[in-house]
C-alpha cells in the first residue's frame, strides 16, 4: 500500500487483526461458539466438585454403610445333664426290737428323672401292695414286725413293668442285716376269665398277661400236643380266642430258646355247660392254637 507511513502500518495491523479473528474461530469446535468454547476451557480449568448423593427413600439407618462390627464367637452349648440313676432307701435298716414289738423305717425314693413312679411292697413273698407314688419323696412305714422281710420295689410311671431299684427291709430281735441291692425276678402268668364262660359260642376267649425282668418265650400246649409259640417279649398282654369245650391249654413261660425249664406255667379250660344248655356244633375247634 502505498502513501502515508501510518496509514501503511494500520493496513498491516488489521490484516494482522483479521489472520488472529481466524486463528481463534479455528481453535473452537464446529458445533461451538467463541462463548461456549471459552465457558468449556474455564470449566476444564475449575476442579469439578463431589457428586451429591441421591435420595434413594430408605431411611438412613436401614442403608448399607461401612462396617465397624467385628466378628463375634459361636455361643457355648451348655450340655445336657445325665439323668441321675434311681435310688430307692431305707433308714434304719434293719430295725433291732425285742420280740412282739413293731419298728418304723423311713423309705425315700427318686426316679432320677422327671417322671413320676410308684413305691409298692411285698410282706414276706406275698402279693404287692402300692405304698407311696411321685418322682421322688419319702414316706414313713410304721408297720414293720419282727423277723418279716419287706421288700420295696419302684417302678417307672404306672405301667408297673420296669423296676428302677429296690430295697429289703427286715426287722429282727438280733439286729441282723436284712438287705438286698437287687430285686428278685419278678415273673407274672395269668388269664382272665378261667375258666372260659360256657357260652353260646364255640369259642371262647381269654386274656393272657405275662410279665418278666429279662424277657421271654411264651408258648401253648392243647391236651399235651407239641408246644407253639404264643408271644414273646418283658411283657404283654394277648388273647387267646380259640378256648374249646373239653381240651386244656398250659401256658408255658420260658426265659430263654432252650426251653429246658419254665419260669411258669399255667392251665386254661372251658367251663362245663349247664345241664339244660345246648352247645353250638363243633366247626372250629381242630385243635389248632394260636396267637
Amino acid at each position: 500500500m502505498k502513501g502515508h507511513p501510518r496509514l501503511r502500518w494500520l493496513a498491516v495491523a488489521m490484516r494482522a487483526g483479521v489472520l488472529s479473528t481466524v486463528i481463534v474461530l479455528s481453535a473452537c469446535q464446529p458445533e461451538q461458539t467463541p462463548a461456549s468454547a471459552a465457558r468449556t476451557a474455564a470449566a476444564e480449568r475449575t476442579p469439578a466438585a463431589p457428586p451429591v448423593a441421591q435420595s434413594t427413600g430408605v431411611p438412613s439407618t436401614l442403608a448399607p454403610g461401612r462396617s465397624s462390627a467385628t466378628a463375634q464367637a459361636p455361643a457355648r452349648q451348655t450340655p445336657t445333664p445325665e439323668p441321675a440313676p434311681a435310688s430307692l432307701t431305707a433308714s434304719p435298716n434293719p430295725i433291732p426290737l425285742g420280740a412282739g414289738s413293731m419298728g418304723t423305717t423311713k423309705i425315700s425314693w427318686s426316679t432320677g428323672q422327671p417322671v413320676d413312679g410308684q413305691v409298692y411292697v411285698s410282706e414276706n413273698g406275698e402279693p404287692e401292695k402300692l405304698f407311696s407314688s411321685g418322682s421322688n419323696g419319702s414316706q414313713d412305714a410304721p408297720w414293720i414286725q419282727p423277723d418279716h422281710r419287706y421288700e420295696f420295689r419302684l417302678y417307672a410311671r404306672t405301667t408297673h413293668d420296669q423296676v428302677l431299684a429296690a430295697v429289703t427291709v427286715g426287722n429282727s430281735s438280733t439286729g441282723t442285716l436284712v438287705k438286698a441291692p437287687n430285686p428278685s425276678p419278678r415273673i407274672d402268668l395269668r388269664a382272665e376269665p378261667n375258666p372260659v364262660p360256657a357260652d353260646d359260642q364255640e369259642l371262647g376267649t381269654s386274656t393272657i398277661t405275662w410279665s418278666t425282668d429279662t424277657g421271654g418265650d411264651l408258648y401253648v400246649s392243647e391236651d399235651g400236643g407239641p408246644e407253639q409259640l404264643f408271644a414273646s417279649g418283658i411283657s404283654g398282654t394277648a388273647q387267646a380266642y380259640w378256648i374249646c369245650r373239653g381240651s386244656t391249654y398250659e401256658f408255658r413261660l420260658y426265659s430263654g430258646s432252650q426251653r429246658t425249664d419254665p419260669l411258669k406255667t399255667l392251665t386254661v379250660t372251658r367251663a362245663e355247660d349247664e345241664p339244660d344248655h345246648e352247645p353250638p356244633p363243633v366247626v372250629e375247634c381242630n385243635g389248632t392254637p394260636g396267637p
